[in-house]
Formats: structure tokens, sequence, C-alpha cells
């Protein structure tokens, strides 16, 4: 029995697809994210939720033309407008939802039964674990020369890691969604 060329045909674009979007998250989580987008999409207002859409809306950008170039070498694959609209649409929606952060939170708060909660913290910086530390610092006054001080300040130990049970969890919901996306793609 031979195989149905329209199944096949979407079997193709469905590898080609997610072999496109999977490079394309990953520049676009990590190398075209801005600093204000990681630090603010996150935030409880305006200015949290436009962070957010901004970083959503550069996967989308940065995902359409990897797709163009992975469709562009097999000869009679292709993809239609439908399924990249909805593929994109889908991008944009679920990259902006578990970007919120409150969703990965909530989720595994949700989980916490099967140790999601506690994984979720995982790595997370412990902000009462400081040390005192002493340093110089060159002071000046009007005319006067300046002259050494030390100083005191509270430096904290624990460092923020990429490492961490919520960055894992963040990105297994979008390789997650990509699969969705690639579906989309393929099938509509």
């Amino acid at each position: 029995m031979q195989p149905d060329p329209a199944t096949t045909a979407a079997a193709v674009t469905f590898l080609l697809a997610f072999t496109a979007i999977t490079p394309a998250h990953w520049l676009a989580d990590h190398w075209l994210q801005t600093e204000h987008q990681v630090i603010h999409k996150g935030d409880h207002d305006w200015r949290g939720r436009w962070a957010c859409a901004r970083h959503s809306a550069v996967h989308v950008l940065t995902t359409i033309p990897f797709l163009l170039a992975a469709f562009a070498l097999v000869d009679g694959v292709g993809v239609s407008i439908t399924g990249l609209v909805a593929g994109q649409a889908w991008t944009f929606g679920s990259h902006y939802l578990i970007d919120r952060r409150w969703t990965v939170s909530a989720a595994a708060r949700a989980l916490a039964p099967i140790g999601k909660a506690r994984f979720h913290n995982l790595g997370e910086p412990r902000s009462h674990l400081t040390v005192v530390a002493e340093r110089r610092v060159a002071v000046a006054a009007g005319d006067s020369p300046a002259h050494e001080v030390t100083v005191q300040e509270r430096v904290p130990l624990d460092r923020p890691v990429l490492g961490t049970g919520r960055y894992a969890l963040d990105q297994s919901a979008h390789h997650a969604a990509l699969f969705v996306t690639a579906l989309l793609t393929a099938t509509l």
C-alpha cells in the first residue's frame, strides 16, 4: 500500500517546521531578547505586558525567515498562509502567556503534590544570605584633595543563575508549544 501523498507532505512540513522553529526560538529567547524585556516582561502592569508583547513579537519575526528558509529546501513541500498564520498566532500567544511568569508559577503550584512547586524554586537566589564586605573608596570634599575611606556594605552570597527550576519549566513549556506551532503550520 502506498502512503497518502497529502499525509506524507504534512509530515514533512511538520518536521521542517519543527526543525526551523526550534533554533529560531533559542535565538529569540536568548540573543534577541533585550535586558528590559527580561527584567520587566513578568511585571503586573502595562509595562510588563508591553515588554512581553514585544518579546513575543520578536519570536514571530525571528521564526518566519527560519520557516521560509526550511521550506525553500524541499521541492514541492510548502505551507499554506492559513497554517503559517495559525502557527505564528499560536507562537505569539503561547510565548506571551508562558513568559508573563505567573502562568508557569501557577502551574507549578497546582502540581505541588508531585513536587513541581519545589522544582520551580530550585536554584532561586536566597536574599537573606549576605555577608558584610569592606572596600576602600576615594572621597573628595570641596577643594581639598581626595582621601580614602573604608565603607562597609552587605553583599548577597547567592546570585541569580540561569539554571533554575523556573527556567527549566519555562523552556519545557515553550518547547511543547513549539510542537503545537509545527502541527498547526503543517496541517492547516
